[in-house]
């Protein structure tokens, strides 16, 4: 008999075993224990909200935030959705036009819509004799006293339109043949308005239109849509991807275990971990995102992390012979250390990101810090009761009794030790490639770059993401960042000289790389003053008096139709006037560092300028990920390098163990760079996540280690032992933890993806580490006469102190 099975006699005295012991000595208790903590947690699903919009990312607080809500009060909604229509043959002909009133008309009706503004209804300026005339550029076909849409009429006003100083890159694409609807949204700063609806609606009549035939192709864009679309790859997602995630974890639990209890009983222990979790994000407030809709998944994986340990040790226990409720309570007291550590540095991880500037990423730490917790005593407060009461099969084969009877330092597995020995040959030039894997890695990580481009967040492919590149390359971009410019008093935008250098500010920005069009107050007045003085083109320029400017002012906002007044363009105290700036420049990079340019600009002009809008939000994110992740990944570091020197008793173990786990973070940000794929919301979030987790491996593997030298084995026996008792849990955890993780690669949402495939990537080449670099410095550091440290040592209880014995670590 093995030294193991000799002293598995003596109860354990410490509080690990007491409290499996009272587990499985009172399953019914624990159960109502596990009852009254998930049943008033769950009660809070009901409270659950989402918000897909900009707010889901941004604190109320946040002084981005504050500024578009102080531009939503003055000016209105800056959102829009944003419906496309090319016509191969152009778009100036009868039947074209006649779509285009009827579908601004039907745009009008789109729920929450406030202002629509298509070619149809813009207002054109322009002198007829010695009268100022302002009508609809494409009048209404047929109307009474209007012109008739001939081809003539209609060829006139092509080029009208297209030689217009407004229109095209606006309204109108250069060519003819592509013309843009923009319906604006009702300001959103008291009730966020339904996204999904409106986009719903405007896609149903641009299906409906597509289905009469002809060569009339239509396209819906803006960021009424992209809020629609945030909701629905979060939906798609968690439709397609649970269901997948939950039967690869049913198919590696029965691969793992070949039975049916070690199927069925960690996914009753999700099922409480889970509901409870997204219960409590209903009683925090914590809103559904795209970012905290991979919470079910990410719970998942942990508990089977946990349940796994737990079950093979007491499947490993039966094997030896011993009986159920003795098996139950040494699996779960050998486990409570390690899991609880792993619960710890996990939990640490996610509640890093509790501090982040970016709401969904701080939200999904909280949730997923506090479900890891729940995890761990639904494992122990379910898992441990179903382990005392349910009758479980128990085969005993020759090579089980083989194994079970073997030399504790011999165990009959070739293989193992055939690879243990490799490790103890080379492990110097293991320690050596492993640095110099690091060393490349980091490397390549610093050429990673930063980029919150909502539009990029999508696959191509998805219809928000073809519709806006659709734009870009016909018409220039339908996106940019809005420009407030105060005048500094009531009535200062009147004044001609602020107004002639907002309008040589406007000339600057027309100039700059990716700028297709400008839109504010400046063209309308330069139009409405060349109209007062005949039509002359040496007249297309602002007026010299206050006077003959507010003038001016009053004649154009008569002639405009109910519903298009000028205070989208101007405050109502007169006192700011705005300028939409739109643009193709979409990297987050270029965009934040053109629109600090932009002010900068406007400073030296002399204006007091604020740039805002939605996309500036989005694109801001920039500087938030990069905050998020260098303060979370420190507090990650610093917490759970702490924690390893403690629960290892040892500064070396602690600072090798660290080595371990950075090393895969390192190799991460490697695989971003070789991916192409720039650092947002979802890979931000990978390494203090995976830092977490991929501790889990380090701290079984070490604890297990530690229990064995602490026995009197050597460096090499001891891992041996690891090899054979502890590392094939962690190759199930892991297989099952990169699967779970790697199924987000099917992710419609890029940041989800991205997050997913880089995290299976990181726990995968954490688990090589742990069993390749980790061993190799233990046994390296062993070689060089280091680590002689051969007495007989007691372990202790993490929480108590207290000796526990070596049968109760069994």
């Amino acid at each position: 008999m093995t030294k193991e099975t000799s002293t598995r006699k003596k109860p354990d005295a410490g509080l690990s075993g007491r409290f499996s012991r009272w587990i499985v000595g009172h399953p019914g208790l624990a159960l109502i224990l596990a009852l009254a903590i998930a049943v008033p947690a769950a009660v809070g699903l009901p409270r659950i909200t989402s918000d897909f919009t900009h707010r889901g990312f941004f604190r109320a607080e946040d002084p981005l935030l504050l500024a578009v809500d102080q531009f939503e009060r003055r000016f209105g909604n800056d959102d829009s959705v944003v419906l496309l229509i090319h016509s191969p043959s152009g778009i100036f002909d009868r039947e074209s036009v006649e779509l285009l009133h009827e579908l601004t008309e039907r745009m009008w009706r789109v729920p929450e819509v406030i202002r629509v503004q298509s070619l149809s209804n813009f207002r054109w300026v322009h002198a007829t004799g010695d009268e100022i005339e302002i009508e609809p550029l494409l009048p209404e076909p047929l109307a009474p006293g209007d012109q008739p849409l001939t081809p003539e009429f209609l060829a006139q006003r092509r080029q009208v339109a297209l030689e217009h100083e407004q229109l095209p890159g606006w309204l109108v694409s250069e060519d003819g043949k592509t013309t843009a609807i923009f319906a604006y949204i009702r300001p959103g700063i008291d009730t966020t308005p339904d996204m999904p609806l409106i986009t719903s609606t405007v896609e149903e009549i641009a299906a409906e239109v597509h289905g009469r035939g002809g060569d009339h192709q239509l396209y819906v864009t803006g960021r009424a849509a992209v809020n629609a679309t945030f909701k629905r790859s979060m939906q798609a997602d968690m439709q397609s991807l649970v269901p997948l995630v939950f039967l690869l974890t049913l198919v590696f639990l029965g691969l793992a275990f070949r039975r049916v209890g070690g199927v069925l009983q960690p996914l009753i222990v999700i099922l409480f971990s889970v509901l409870a979790a997204m219960g409590l994000m209903g009683w925090l407030d914590l809103k559904m995102t795209n970012t905290t809709s991979i919470l079910p998944q990410i719970l998942m994986a942990i508990v089977v992390a946990d349940s796994v340990h737990v079950l093979s040790t007491f499947y490993e226990r039966l094997r030896a012979g011993a009986e159920r409720r003795q098996a139950a309570i040494d699996a779960l007291t050998k486990n409570v250390r390690p899991t609880l550590l792993t619960t710890i540095s996990t939990a640490v991880g996610f509640f890093s990101y509790a501090p982040s500037a970016i709401l969904a990423v701080a939200s999904l730490g909280i949730a997923a810090g506090l479900g890891t917790i729940l995890a761990w005593l639904f494992t122990y407060l379910v898992l441990g009761p179903m382990l005392a009461v349910l009758p479980v099969r128990r085969p005993r084969t020759r090579a089980d009794r083989a194994e079970d009877e073997g030399d504790a330092g011999e165990p009959a597995m070739p293989r193992r030790r055939a690879f243990v020995t490799f490790l103890d040959r080379r492990c110097v030039p293991l320690v050596i490639a492993g640095f110099v894997l690091v060393v490349v890695s980091f490397v390549l990580s610093l050429g990673n770059t930063v980029n919150s481009d909502p539009f990029g967040y999508f696959k191509k492919g998805t219809p928000v993401r073809t519709a806006n590149d659709f734009a870009e390359e016909h018409l220039g971009g339908v996106n940019g960042v809005e420009i407030v410019i105060e005048s500094g008093s009531p009535e200062g935008v009147k004044d001609p000289e602020f107004l002639r250098r907002v309008a040589a500010f406007q000339a600057w920005v027309d100039e700059q790389p990716g700028v297709n069009k400008t839109v504010s107050l400046i063209d309308i007045l330069r139009q409405t003053h060349r109209a007062l003085h005949g039509g002359g083109d040496e007249h297309y320029r602002l007026a010299d008096t206050r006077e003959e400017v507010a003038q001016e002012i009053f004649l154009y906002t008569m002639s405009l139709p109910q519903g298009m007044d000028i205070n989208d363009r101007l405050t109502v105290e007169n006192d700011a006037l705005r300028m939409s700036v739109l643009w193709t420049v979409r990297r987050s990079e270029d965009f934040v560092r053109e629109a600090a340019r932009l002010q900068a600009k406007a400073k030296e002009m002399g204006l007091d300028t604020v740039t805002t809008g939605k996309m500036m939000l989005y694109q801001s994110m920039n500087g938030y990920v990069v905050d998020s992740f260098l303060t979370s990944i420190s507090i990650a570091m610093v917490l759970i390098s702490l924690l390893l020197v403690v629960a290892l008793r040892s500064v070396w173990l602690g600072a090798l163990a660290l080595v371990a786990n950075v090393a895969p973070l390192v190799v991460g940000g490697a695989l971003i760079r070789l991916m192409g794929q720039p650092l947002d919301v979802g890979t931000v979030i990978v390494a203090s996540v995976c830092l977490g987790i991929a501790v889990d491996d380090t701290i079984h593997f070490l604890a297990d280690f530690e229990r064995w030298r602490a026995r009197g084995l050597k460096v090499r026996e001891a891992t041996l032992q690891v090899f054979y008792h502890t590392v094939p849990a962690l190759l199930t955890t892991t297989v099952i933890l990169v699967a779970s993780f790697g199924i987000f690669a099917l992710a419609d949402f890029t940041p989800n993806r991205n997050f997913g495939v880089l995290t299976a990537g990181v726990l995968g080449t954490a688990l090589i580490m742990d069993i390749t670099l980790l061993p190799a410095m233990l046994l390296a550091f062993d070689r060089r006469g280091e680590s002689k440290k051969e007495a007989a040592r007691t372990e202790t209880d993490l929480v108590t102190g207290e000796p526990v014995t070596e049968g109760s670590l069994s």
